[in-house]
């Protein structure tokens, strides 16, 4: 198996949720673009932020944009 250049691995989900908060859409407009539930947008950026050590969500982002994750 070829390992990947990143240190880390997301999910196609965590992917989309991370580049619409990117873009500036809020947990709602994420939920109805993507067919879930606000809650669960919010769980999914709540475990990001642990995954990646951030206190919250504009470090989160900025950390995945410097690293290339989202663009």
């Amino acid at each position: 198996m070829k390992k990947t250049q990143f240190r880390f691995q997301i999910s196609y989900k965590n992917f989309l949720i991370m580049r619409l908060v990117s873009k500036g859409d809020t947990s709602l407009q994420i939920s109805k673009k993507l067919v879930l539930s606000e809650r669960a947008v919010k769980y999914q950026i709540v475990l990001l932020r642990k995954k990646f050590n951030s206190k919250n969500i504009t470090q989160l982002t900025s950390t995945l944009l410097r690293q290339h994750v989202i663009n």
